[in-house]
């Protein structure tokens, strides 16, 4: 057995042997002279690491070993010692120690500390992250033919969005059995990162991937299936793959699994399926089937309806700032839905949604300040969020504002003069009706013009009611 200088991939526990080794032979060798004795040039040159770890540790540095065994160990005994450090530091997670010592034994050429040394670098783990300098440790290692440099080495050019050298080194660990490397070939096909976009090659690759049980490939897979309509019963390979990484607990899968079984894709469509599924999403906290399964069970779909349970998971989503989750939740506070009615919890949950631009939530939310309901009456936050809502085209606001704005005329002027094509409409409006105002056709037809000028639609519609009236 020869001292390791190259790591495989399937030589990561050589390490521990070496350690393991280490401590079996100190315990056979009860005394130095034992230990001395015991060494020759025939014998394996692993002992030279072992005996290299320990003349590196403080208490054992300055033991006075034999001339001839000094001048045997002193090609290895350095070497060998600094990675045995590094190891030990590692294990006790000292990972600035064990980057200094990873250096030390790289510095001398050694491909396994250079392939250890790079990834982390690449990581920033013990050291500074630095993709340059990762990709300067990892490279002749890859040049060396070592798989896991060469994967390492995809993933830094990958990183530094050099697309095309990523997909060159992802391909050779590939060829060389490196599952994640035969993942990350799928997904450079399927985009067409740094290669030609073609799903046959992403296929082909990710099913290498998939069939040693890479989950994530197993969802790529089936997702690459759905639109690669050209192979046969695509919708129902789709829907297998992406079942076998659901069962291993891959929670974009059973999202999708879930969506599969809610629309009929691939599958019969079985909402209990889905909301199986769904639920299994959400209770690994994916946000957006927490939306859906307190929706359903809103709905009374795959579930039993239960308000309470549509709340619990509601919450779960809004609180993770999903903004269709707030808006519902708000409405349950709102109209007393499996909570009691609470104006102040319906304000601050509409206001959480509004802010991302809920159209619903911005329109009842405006009806809170117009009314006072759980914020204090307000008639300017009343018109601006009426007016946002009904700048995209919501019909309830806009009845809504009608009535806010003849009682504020001076605010609902503001915004028209300020360019706001809605205040523009609804001031039009008041003057072609009379509401708060004398009745005035040509101030009608005035402020309806400038709001025709901006692309709204009702102000056109309102010019041709005028002109034909």
């Amino acid at each position: 057995m020869m001292v390791v200088n190259r790591l495989k991939s399937s030589d990561v526990n050589v390490f521990i042997c070496i350690c393991i080794g280490t401590f079996i032979f100190f315990a056979a060798c009860g005394t130095n002279t034992e230990r001395e004795n015991y060494f020759s040039k025939e014998n394996d040159m692993t002992i030279c690491a072992i005996l290299g770890y320990y003349a590196t540790l403080p208490e054992i540095i300055d033991m006075d070993w034999p001339d001839s065994l000094n001048s045997h160990l002193n090609d290895y005994i350095e070497i060998d010692g600094y990675y045995l450090l590094a190891n030990m530091y590692a294990e006790q997670q000292n990972y600035a120690q064990a980057a200094y010592w990873y250096r030390r034994r790289a510095l001398r050429g050694d491909i396994g500390a250079q392939l250890v040394l790079g990834t982390m670098y690449a990581a920033g783990i013990g050291v500074e992250q630095c993709y340059l300098t990762a990709r300067y440790w990892l490279r002749d290692a890859a040049y060396a033919g070592i798989d896991l440099a060469q994967y390492f080495l995809g993933k830094v050019f990958g990183a530094l969005q050099d697309y095309e050298q990523a997909a060159y080194w992802f391909r050779l660990a590939a060829n060389q059995g490196v599952v994640s490397a035969q993942y990350f070939m799928g997904w450079a096909y399927a985009l067409g990162n740094g290669v030609e976009h073609d799903l046959e090659q992403s296929a082909y690759w990710l099913r290498l991937a998939a069939s040693h049980g890479y989950v994530d490939a197993q969802l790529l897979l089936g997702v690459v299936y759905i639109f690669d309509q050209t192979v046969p019963y695509h919708a129902e390979w789709s829907s297998l793959w992406i079942w076998q990484a659901a069962e291993r607990g891959q929670v974009d899968a059973q999202f999708i699994l879930g969506s599969a079984y809610e629309t009929g894709y691939g599958v019969e469509q079985d909402f209990i399926r889905a909301s199986y599924w769904y639920r299994r999403a959400a209770e690994q906290g994916h946000t957006r089937a927490q939306f859906i399964i307190g929706i359903f069970y809103g709905d009374g779909r795959g579930k039993q309806q239960n308000f309470m349970q549509m709340n619990y998971w509601l919450r779960k989503a809004a609180e993770q700032g999903y903004a269709e989750a707030q808006y519902f939740l708000g409405r349950s506070y709102l109209e007393a839905f499996g909570v009691g009615q609470d104006y102040k919890q319906a304000a601050y949950w509409l206001s959480q949604a509004a802010e991302q631009g809920v159209i619903n939530a911005k329109f009842h939310l405006g009806r809170l300040y117009q009314q006072g309901l759980g914020v204090p009456h307000n008639a300017s936050y009343a018109i601006h969020w009426l007016t946002l809502a009904a700048e995209q085209r919501h019909i309830n606001a806009i009845a809504a504002l009608s009535v806010e704005c003849s009682q504020m005329l001076d605010i609902l002027m503001g915004y028209a003069e300020q360019g706001a094509s809605i205040a523009q409409l609804l001031l039009g409006e008041l003057y072609e009706k009379g509401y708060a105002v004398s009745q005035s056709n040509s101030l009608a037809q005035f402020w309806f013009t400038l709001a025709a000028i901006q692309g709204c639609e009702y102000a056109v519609a309102a010019l041709c009611r005028l002109d034909y009236s």
